[in-house]
């Protein structure tokens, strides 16, 4: 790991500027916060259902 890439913190590419772009844990919470708020807007309008014609779970609870 590099200096330059602290412990929770993560670097992706973007191709279309080719550049690396830092993530951090203040993006990651952003982010969570914004899936958050469209999955509440969702569940709110309509019941969440994953659809039809899904692969069976791998693994069975109890």
């Amino acid at each position: 790991m590099s200096a330059s890439v602290r412990l929770g913190h993560g670097r992706v590419i973007d191709t279309t500027a080719d550049q690396f772009l830092a993530y951090g844990p203040q993006e990651r919470a952003a982010v969570l916060t914004e899936v958050d708020l469209r999955l509440s807007g969702l569940v709110a309008d309509r019941e969440f259902r994953p659809g039809d014609g899904l692969l069976s779970p791998l693994f069975q609870q109890a």
